[in-house]
């Protein structure tokens, strides 16, 4: 089986959703059950919440360049068809005056 983009991608999301969740049900349960929320848990939130912060923001950011590139590359081989063209057509023009 092929470890595709689209999975990776998942698997990135859901380990994140996942690190969140269970931040939040071990804040909410330390704090109802002990009445405080130790440093340890709150340590382990902030990281599942940074954690989820860079997996969301870095896959967005890599879509948006690789779009960027996408796009500009299609403008400059279009470009470049559009001058061979150009060229070409001169070059009927000028066998035809001959």
């Amino acid at each position: 089986m092929k470890f595709e983009r689209e999975h990776r991608d998942l698997v990135s999301y859901m380990t994140a959703v996942l690190l969140i969740i269970s931040g939040i049900v071990l804040a909410f349960f330390s704090f109802f059950i002990l009445h405080l929320i130790e440093n340890s848990i709150l340590g382990f939130l902030s990281l599942g919440i940074t954690f989820a912060g860079a997996v969301f923001g870095i896959t967005q950011i890599l879509k948006e360049k690789f779009e960027a590139y996408k796009i500009s590359t299609n403008k400059a081989i279009i470009k470049k068809l559009n001058e061979k063209e150009v060229q070409e057509d001169d070059k009927d023009k000028k066998e035809e005056v001959e």
